[in-house]
């Protein structure tokens, strides 16, 4: 195996072939370093750990020689957000006013797969302070679509998601706000997810080591370039096994076409209809459901836990952590005019506390409740939708806006709500949802389709999601990556 063939390979895989002594966990990572520096034109990351994850693997390299027991994960690169604590880089959230945030400690749950023997490559690049859905950051650079240099890798989760559709290692974590590790994980190909963040086991709870927007809808999200690669770190993060499931007979998928699957792009709409279509040829049930109601409330919930966040949640942390940065100067120094105008319209907003406190917690609770009883009358393993009702927009040279517009056949509608549209809801009931690469476009772009679970169901979850990707066996990378290496990488399948 050539240095050429080690991006292709998947989480499980490489652990495989590290494991046998096919090559050794520093040729592994020496391997990614110089496939990211391939991809510098897609400003991926913010942060490398050169030649410091090149020391660690020479660790692991010695330490299997000398036949000592290594975690699950011993040798395996990982890519982290830069809004996610690091020891060794600043998490800057991708703001200059934070780019000297130096953490004293790994966020536990970065700690939790270190323990496990996994390195550290890089921070990823993201769209500032996680307040947006393109990754147009105006600091670092915006983050390209390896599909398609011209176009945005989604976000906020943007560098996470385009890294692994580059081939820069197997597995990621982004965090997921609105829909930010899922709407990249779409536009770029990969597979995404956000964790459940309610019920009885919350590894993935972001309430430290993350540079908040709103606790109480913040999580972070694993990416993967497949559903396998997401299911090793998943398993790795909370410690249990994902179960296998029976293929797609006997599987019941909701479908709510009102809330979901209205005003799509055209060519959006043919893949996903087309993916449903397989997916009931291979014996799944495809059931109507109507979640208006659910939607509207949960739409309504979100927006008063999103400004109550960062008002409160965003406030907090930096008084904490970082005492010379205050919320009018953090603003002071926002590159992006749609940050900074969804920032002054939160801080602005009069907010009843009472009505909050309602809204976090009977409203919101009474609200699962129902979501979750609607599943269980029609006996449903998930609802799937477009997780994007558009393409991947081509990048904006002079940055977003907060009034910018997307054409959606003959109309128009606001881009940032636009991007957030299908994925928000799934943040508000505190659900699991996986979106998986459905096909391409005519024009040759990814189309992701999103399957959302109960409250704590991230396990049976994904075990759908991994069927449903073997029926749909989309495109694991585009034909041609910027600075190839291996020009036949898309050729491979999941």
């Amino acid at each position: 195996m050539t240095p050429r063939d080690l991006p292709r390979l998947g989480a499980a895989e490489a652990l495989h072939f590290l494991r046998l002594g096919d090559f050794s966990a520093e040729e592994y990572a020496a391997a990614l370093l110089q496939r990211l520096d391939a991809c510098a034109e897609l400003n991926l990351t913010t942060w490398t750990f050169g030649e410091r994850v090149l020391a660690q693997a020479r660790a692991v390299d010695l330490a299997r020689r000398r036949g000592d027991r290594l975690g699950a994960l011993a040798g395996l690169p990982i890519l982290v957000k830069d809004n996610i604590d690091t020891v060794g880089s600043p998490t800057s959230a991708g703001a200059p006013a934070l780019c000297n945030n130096h953490p004293r400690r790994h966020a536990p749950l970065i700690q939790r797969l270190l323990d496990q023997g996994a390195l550290l490559l890089a921070k990823t690049n993201m769209h500032e302070l996680a307040l947006g859905g393109t990754s147009s950051n105006r600091h670092f650079g915006p983050v390209a679509n390896p599909w398609s240099p011209d176009r945005i890798a989604g976000g906020s989760s943007g560098g996470s998601a385009a890294a692994l559709a580059a081939g820069v290692g197997a597995v990621s974590l982004g965090s997921d706000t609105a829909g930010s590790a899922r709407i990249p994980a779409a536009f770029c190909g990969i597979v995404g997810m956000r964790p459940s963040s309610a019920g009885p086991l919350l590894p993935y709870a972001a309430s430290r080591g993350v540079v908040p927007l709103a606790r109480e809808l913040d999580t972070i999200g694993p990416l993967g370039r497949t559903t396998e690669d997401l299911i090793v770190l998943h398993e790795a993060i909370v410690g249990r096994a994902v179960p296998r499931a029976n293929g797609m007979a006997g599987m019941r998928l909701g479908v709510s076409k009102p809330q979901h699957w209205a005003s799509l792009d055209p060519e959006v709409e043919s893949v996903c209809t087309d993916a449903l279509a397989r997916l009931e040829e291979a014996g799944a049930a495809i059931v109507d459901v109507d979640l208006r109601a659910v939607h509207a409330e949960a739409t309504d919930l979100f927006w008063i836990l999103m400004t109550h966040g960062i008002r409160v949640d965003l406030g907090g942390y930096l008084k904490r952590r970082v005492p010379g940065v205050s919320v009018e100067k953090l603003l002071a120094q926002v590159r992006g005019a749609d940050v900074r105008y969804f920032l002054e319209q939160a801080l602005r907003k009069k907010l009843v506390p009472s009505e909050v406190h309602y809204a976090r917690h009977d409203r919101r609770a009474a609200l699962r409740a129902r979501y979750t009883q609607i599943l269980a009358d029609q006996k449903l393993d998930g609802i799937v939708f477009p997780t994007e009702p558009i393409l991947a927009p081509v990048i904006r040279p002079a940055g977003d806006r907060y009034d910018d517009m997307i054409r959606i056949g003959q109309e128009e509608f606001p881009a940032g709500l636009t991007l957030i549209r299908n994925t928000l809801v799934t943040c508000a009931l505190g659900a699991p949802g996986v979106t998986i690469p459905a096909g391409l476009s005519a024009s040759g772009l990814p189309v992701g389709i999103e399957l959302d679970g109960a409250p704590g169901g991230d396990a049976a979850l994904l075990a759908a999601a991994r069927e449903i990707e073997k029926v749909l066996r989309a495109a694991r990378g585009p034909p041609v990556l910027p600075g190839d290496l291996f020009a036949t990488f898309a050729a491979a399948v999941a």
